[in-house]
């Protein structure tokens, strides 16, 4: 069996507490995604994730030529939600 690694996929996973979004579980729970994704602590640990994954592209395409990520963000709420972006 020959295995494909032309395409990988990467992630960055941040932990944000409830605390840092001052809301409660329940009330991050009734939020949508796009209610989540604009919460200011949100936006700043997504983009601080970006950033740390274009870094980690750098350095993976220096090493490895013709390479093709696929990068995904994730930032945790807590143990309630989940927010994701692909990053290009």
């Amino acid at each position: 069996m020959k295995w494909d690694f032309s395409v990988i996929k990467t992630h960055n996973a941040i932990n944000l507490k409830l605390s840092e979004v001052n809301l409660s579980g329940e009330q991050v729970k009734q939020l949508s995604i796009e209610e989540l994704k604009n919460l200011e602590a949100v936006k700043d640990k997504i983009a601080e994730a970006e950033t740390q994954l274009l870094n980690y592209q750098i350095r993976l395409e220096s090493k490895y030529k013709d390479l093709r990520l696929q990068m995904i963000c994730v930032v945790s709420v807590g143990f309630e939600r989940v927010v994701w972006q692909t990053v290009k």
